[in-house]
């Protein structure tokens, strides 16, 4: 559940810390509720983003942004967007009894999906035109932190770094978890997302000792700590419980009413421009 009132409140509240320019705002992940932190990004304004210092992008949270930069330029499939969860357990099927097939082949490790089959979300979500849009098109500070398995190292990609990358490739990269999709590789980089990597840790702790104002949206913890202000993106018990069962119902194709509650919610509340309707690519 997407507490409004109380993610108001808090932005509201972190906003009155410091100016947009000497602030920082990191959506730090969502796991497969990828849509769950386009209520926080309304609420923050398209305006507001523009000014800060940075806005940093981690994994499944690329979804909720690109599907607000897609919503503002009108770019957004909303059709596509209520039907996410059931067009994403159709493409992927049943994920378990690929995970068991590996497991009996003796390759665990395996992923169990062509990296390209990321792109049929994508093009189930975004109009050609959008998914198409370079880095260097963006007129927001937009950072994408991701793990490189080549140089094992982070890269950040943004338009000042890797300026023709296109939505549809970061998108691909800030999603690729190993086992399920592979890596996603581009120039010289292959790249997964950092979540998944084993110094994903030394990354947070990097990014929360930046001594400015920050805003960081994640799916477990709220309160100010130091220069910090987190704010979890659903207001639940259990976070990690929840977000397991999230994983769960994917492996066995089971249908995340949770998922389909939060997209709902979100036209209800008139989050997106639910009147803008277009139809698939």
């Amino acid at each position: 559940m997407i507490n409004v009132l109380k993610i108001t409140n808090d932005v509201e509240h972190f906003k009155s810390l410091d100016s947009p320019n000497n602030s920082i705002v990191t959506l730090a992940g969502t796991g497969p509720n990828g849509g769950c932190q386009i209520p926080l990004l309304h609420i923050l304004s398209y305006d507001y983003l523009r000014q800060v210092k940075t806005l940093n992008v981690i994994s499944a949270s690329a979804f909720s942004f690109f599907i607000f930069l897609a919503n503002y330029h009108k770019k957004l499939n909303i059709a596509g967007f209520l039907d996410h969860e059931d067009h994403t357990r159709q493409t992927h099927g049943f994920p378990f009894v690929k995970l068991l097939a590996n497991l009996i082949r003796g390759n665990p490790k395996k992923n169990l999906y062509d990296n390209q089959l990321i792109s049929k979300a994508i093009d189930n979500l975004f109009l050609s035109s959008f998914s198409s849009l370079q880095l260097k098109d963006i007129d927001l500070p937009v950072n994408f932190p991701l793990f490189c398995l080549r140089k094992q190292d982070f890269v950040s990609i943004n338009a000042k770094t890797y300026p023709n990358m296109t939505i549809r490739e970061v998108s691909h990269a800030c999603v690729s978890i190993p086992w399920i999709h592979g890596s996603f590789e581009i120039a010289d980089l292959v790249l997964i997302d950092p979540i998944f990597s084993k110094k994903f840790s030394h990354l947070r702790r990097s990014m929360l000792s930046n001594k400015a104002n920050h805003l960081y949206a994640n799916h477990k913890k709220n309160g100010r700590a130091g220069y910090v202000s987190f704010i979890q993106n659903e207001d639940i018990g259990k976070p990690d419980t929840y977000l397991a069962l999230d994983f769960i119902k994917f492996y066995f194709g089971i249908k995340n009413k949770r998922i389909v509650n939060t997209h709902a919610s979100i036209l209800k509340n008139g989050f997106l421009n639910n009147d803008f309707l277009v139809s698939h690519n």
